[in-house]
């Protein structure tokens, strides 16, 4: 804002509708979110986030994203002994769920109607009811609900043991969903009601601190060591969900910018319309 220079963390975007979410330290007032804004991107954070990722790859050139970094697309054969939901799908999209599992990388083209991000599912499914964790991003929020809800199919018609993950909360859909079906999926957003009680708590603290005088510096502090304490709970317990899940589905934003996903290991990764 003009008058009101401040960081925020960019949450999620939406291209076609120009929407843009974002955090900030603290609330906005009723006229500073009436008025026009600026919103500008910190390019010195992204050109060493940009480093920090080039450098970590290149530590592990023996795996994929280093050969894609490289411009190299060159792919090599894994043996696959896992699980395999299969069911439901053609002859081309078998194909496409073989070549998946069976080598460590795979581009998937196909027409709008041929059924890639229903293959997708099948494949998510696959690799978690075998013990592998799977991360899957899209650009868009509507793209990350579509995968979520064939995955949720997939592991429903898997049987018990696809629905025993989503009745365990093991699978999550990280951030800001926008399809009504899947946020009236409980089973993908496991703690939500701890969460929600957390979030509210916060919001009630930066409320008081906005409307507290400077010179009530005593009371700031303990207000601002409440907050400290919220936001703590808040990042242990995403830390936790994160690291017991099977399967993470959010935007690609989110993988760089939530570190209990970007600080975690996965063995599959998917990113739909790449």
């Amino acid at each position: 804002l003009h008058v009101y220079p401040c960081e925020a963390k960019l949450l999620s975007y939406h291209p076609l509708k120009s929407a843009i979410i974002f955090e900030v330290e603290r609330p906005l007032g009723d006229t500073q979110i009436r008025s026009q804004f600026d919103v500008l991107p910190d390019i010195e954070q992204l050109i060493k986030a940009l480093a920090e990722q080039l450098n970590r790859a290149a530590q592990h050139k023996e795996r994929t994203v280093w050969r894609l970094v490289r411009d190299s697309r060159e792919r090599n054969a894994v043996p696959w002994t896992g699980a395999l939901v299969g069911d439901h799908l053609d002859e081309t999209q078998l194909a496409a769920l073989d070549s998946c599992l069976g080598h460590d990388m795979t581009f998937l083209w196909g027409p709008p109607g041929t059924g890639k991000t229903h293959t997708l599912g099948r494949l998510m499914a696959s690799a978690a009811i075998s013990g592998k964790r799977v991360v899957a991003a899209a650009i868009s929020n509507i793209a990350v609900d579509q995968m979520a809800l064939r995955v949720v199919q997939a592991l429903e018609e898997a049987g018990d043991e696809g629905k025993a993950l989503l009745d365990q909360g093991r699978i999550i859909r990280f951030g800001h969903p926008r399809d009504p079906l899947v946020t009236a999926e409980s089973r993908l957003f496991p703690s939500k009601t701890r969460i929600q009680e957390l979030r509210k708590e916060l919001y009630e603290l930066q409320q008081r601190l906005l409307d507290m005088a400077e010179t009530e510096a005593e009371a700031r502090a303990v207000l601002q060591h409440d907050m400290f304490q919220v936001k703590s709970q808040l990042k242990n317990l995403t830390k936790v969900l994160i690291a017991e899940s099977r399967i993470v589905l959010t935007t690609a934003v989110q993988t760089c910018i939530e570190p209990a996903i970007s600080e975690s290991s996965f063995e599959f990764a998917v990113i739909d319309e790449a």
